[in-house]
Formats: C-alpha cells, sequence, structure tokens
C-alpha cells in the first residue's frame, strides 16, 4: 500500500497523522496500525513462568501511519507529547527510556540480516496511560516492530521466517524482544533490561472485541474465550503512581522472575522437565508440595531468601490452579460474588507474597468495593499502576464517581495524574496495508 491509497482513507485516527508526512512522496509503501493496551484481569507475573492469565484488550491505543523512507533510519514523532527519535538502523544502538523499546525491536529485528538501505518514519499518538500497568511501553514494542516491516530486509530475514510462523509464535517472539530472551535461530541480546514474558503482547495482538482470552504462555496459545457480560461494565483506576518498569522499579520486577526461574530450573535439573519453569513444575507427575518446600530449603540462601522462594511459588500455584480456573467457572455461571472473592484472593496474594504493591493500589481495590464494584484487583508489574473494578452496568457510572472521589479525598496529591474511566475488551491490533510477511503473522 502506498501513502497515496493511505491519505485516501477517510477514518479520523489517519487523517490526524498525515499533516506530519506532507513531505513524503505519494508512491512510499506505508501502512497504518492501531495498536491496543490491555487490561490483565488476573494472572499476576504468570507468564514467563509458564503460567495462564485472563486478559482482554484494552480501548486505549496507540495509532500510527508509517512511511518508508530513503535513508536507514527509524524516525519516530510522538504527537501526543511532542517527542522526537532518530534511530540509526546501520545498526541500531542500545538506547534507555520509552527509547529502549522501538531500539530493542530495532537490534532484533535486524539482526542476521544485511545492512538496510531505507528506513522508517513513523507518526503515533497514544492514549494509553503511561506507566499504570496498561502496557504502554509494551505497545510501543509492538507497534516499533511491525512498522519495521516496512524495512525489507526485516520482511526477508531468513531467520525470522524459520522461528516465527504462527500469530502465537509471534506473540511469543515479541515477548522475547522485549526480555532479550533467545528464540528460535534468532539469538537473544540485551532486550530493554526486564526478564518478563509475553502476555502484554498476545493481549495486544491476539486480544477480541467483547471478550476476555484466557492464554497459556509456553507455547503461546488460546486456552479459552469469554464472552464479556452484556450486565457487566468494566472500569479502571489509574492511582497516578507511576510503575515504570523500565527504570526504577526494573530490579523489583525482576526479582520475581528470579525467584521462579531458580525455582523452576532447579525441579527440570532434579526430575528433567521442560521448560524449566514454574508451570512445568506443577504440571509434573514428580511435584507435590513436600518436594518443592525440600527443594526450596535447598537452594535458599538465607532465612528471608527461603521465605521469598515459597511465597513467589504459592502465589504462582494458587493463581494458575485455584483462582483463575474458578474464577472462569464463576464467570461463565455469572457467579459474580465468587468472582469477586477470587478476585479478592489474587490480590491479598500480591500484596503478601508477591510484595508489589503500594498502598494506593491496594487502597484502590478497597474503594471499588466499597463502592459498590462486585470485584476489583490490581494489574500490570505492579509498584504503582491501576486497578480494574466490575460493577453493574446499571450502576456503572455511579459506582466510578464515588470511587474516584474516595481516591481523590484519600490521595489528593495524585489528582493530577490519576484517571478514572469505563472499559471494554477492544479488539487486538489492526494493520492496513501489512506487508505479506507480516499479514501472515496476523492471521
Amino acid at each position: 500500500m502506498t501513502l497515496t491509497d493511505i491519505r485516501l482513507r477517510r477514518d479520523d485516527w489517519i487523517l490526524g497523522l498525515l499533516p506530519l508526512l506532507e513531505d513524503m512522496p505519494g508512491d512510499a509503501e506505508a501502512m497504518a496500525l492501531r495498536v491496543p493496551g490491555r487490561v490483565e484481569l488476573l494472572g499476576k507475573h504468570t507468564d514467563y513462568a509458564g503460567g495462564i492469565s485472563l486478559t482482554c484488550a484494552s480501548t486505549r491505543k496507540m495509532t500510527g501511519v508509517a512511511v518508508r523512507t530513503e535513508r536507514p533510519v527509524f524516525e519516530m514523532i510522538d504527537v501526543s507529547s511532542g517527542q522526537r527519535m532518530a534511530l540509526s538502523l546501520t545498526p541500531p544502538p542500545e538506547m534507555q527510556g520509552w527509547y529502549a523499546y522501538p531500539s530493542a525491536a530495532a537490534r532484533r529485528l535486524l539482526s542476521h540480516v544485511p545492512t538496510p538501505s531505507t528506513g522508517v518514519r513513523l507518526v503515533f499518538r497514544s492514549d494509553i496511560p503511561s506507566a499504570a500497568g496498561m502496557s504502554s511501553s509494551s505497545a510501543l514494542l509492538v507497534l516499533s516492530a511491525l512498522v519495521l516491516f516496512l524495512v525489507p530486509e526485516v520482511a526477508s530475514n531468513p531467520r525470522l521466517r524459520e522461528s516465527v510462523g504462527s500469530v502465537g509464535e509471534w506473540c511469543a517472539f515479541l515477548g522475547a524482544i522485549e526480555s532479550g530472551y533467545d528464540f528460535g535461530s534468532m539469538t537473544g541480546g540485551s532486550g530493554v533490561g526486564l526478564r518478563g514474558g509475553s502476555q502484554d503482547h498476545t493481549a495486544i495482538i491476539m486480544g477480541r472485541e467483547g471478550e476476555a482470552g484466557l492464554f497459556g504462555y509456553h507455547p503461546v496459545e488460546r486456552l479459552h474465550t469469554l464472552s464479556w457480560p452484556d450486565d457487566m461494565q468494566l472500569l479502571v483506576g489509574v492511582s497516578g503512581v507511576a510503575a515504570p518498569k523500565a527504570t526504577s522499579a526494573r530490579e523489583r520486577y525482576n526479582r520475581a522472575s528470579d525467584l521462579a526461574h531458580r525455582i523452576g530450573r532447579e525441579f527440570a535439573r532434579r526430575h528433567g522437565t521442560s521448560p524449566p519453569l514454574l508451570g512445568a513444575v506443577i504440571e509434573s507427575e514428580a511435584f507435590d508440595e513436600c518436594s518443592v518446600i525440600e527443594l526450596i530449603d535447598s537452594i535458599a540462601t538465607s532465612a528471608e531468601d527461603r521465605t521469598a522462594l515459597w511465597h513467589r511459588f504459592a502465589q504462582f500455584h494458587d493463581e494458575c490452579t485455584v483462582v483463575i480456573p474458578e474464577a472462569v467457572e464463576a464467570w461463565e455461571s455469572g457467579e459474580w460474588s465468587t468472582f469477586g472473592r477470587l478476585a479478592a484472593r489474587s490480590q491479598q496474594m500480591a500484596s503478601a507474597w508477591l510484595g508489589n504493591q503500594v498502598p494506593e493500589t491496594n487502597r484502590l481495590v478497597e474503594m471499588a468495593l466499597a463502592s459498590a464494584a462486585v470485584a476489583a484487583s490490581s494489574f500490570g508489574a505492579g509498584f504503582g499502576g491501576a486497578v480494574w473494578a466490575m460493577a453493574p452496568r446499571i450502576e456503572a457510572e455511579a459506582v466510578l464517581e464515588r470511587w474516584e472521589s474516595a481516591y481523590e479525598e484519600a490521595y489528593p496529591e495524585h489528582r493530577i495524574r490519576s484517571d478514572f474511566f469505563m472499559e471494554t475488551s477492544g479488539p487486538g491490533v489492526e494493520v492496513i496495508g501489512a506487508p505479506g510477511p507480516l499479514s501472515g503473522l496476523l492471521a
């Protein structure tokens, strides 16, 4: 598709981005994209450990128009903030802050290929709250990876074709880009400095409008689909406490990942399970609670470390084997009091065992329930961020108003950055004018 084809479309979200592309020739190859954020309903820190989670795509999104350029530079213009970046593709350097995400995508996608002779200009805007747990950073990485397919060397990368052949593998590979892990024949790198998984990328790519999806992550697959109930409204409360997992929260985020991987690797060493993840531990015929206690005792370096390892295992086990399966059953039978009880248990384990909550997110959950929501829980990496709530649709506006008022009264210092809004489960990624190889990955 050419830029002229894009210009002829009358979509409001496209027209608003075109003025910054007026100097580009009409016959330049181009694409337009919508990339949503996501809401994690249940499944805190489970994906990278081989577990499951219940998610939906957000209606908050990044929208962009990208054009192939004659210089090997990835130029990004954020209309929302006015920020600009010009990233050399020969080769892409490692960068920090929000620049780390497009930089990581470019480094990984251009590995094992000839030096590119062309580049990309991307003009985009976003209404996904930043550092709020709604995956604005992962959405930026997905957006960057998609538009880089306008560079012929990326679209024709033979190792990419060998390693990534389905939408599930594409989601997993995007997670590997962010974490820096190897994937198939694609060697890893530094990523963005986070040892995470592919939950965010899966919800962003595979989300469906009006649905919540139950996903597994090793491999990435849709396990079950829940239709959004007509009588229930999703609400989101952003605490205003930034959760910058690529900067100040990185060490604490990675600690939860490291604890899980230590147990998984040791169990795999002893019993030959694969992959060496907590998910494989609880699925193994060799698994029992006593053996895990003994294993933790053997690898713990101190009493404090032993407690941290056990709490990490207990949170993962109960989230994946009790909370999520029973919550799915409650959702399908309309037992919202049971669903709310299970969401509360997830929140309690995150606070007491994961240790990734702040007072504001715990209070947001309490205030949502006190405002007549039937269920509420925090989501995202933790250490700040947001809380979702479910309320009867006929009462949703009143619930949201009471919730926001209570929070602003308790935390007036967060009034500028906090945000409360009604949400629905939106569609996954939409790409207009996707090059052939990319269309296959999104099918």
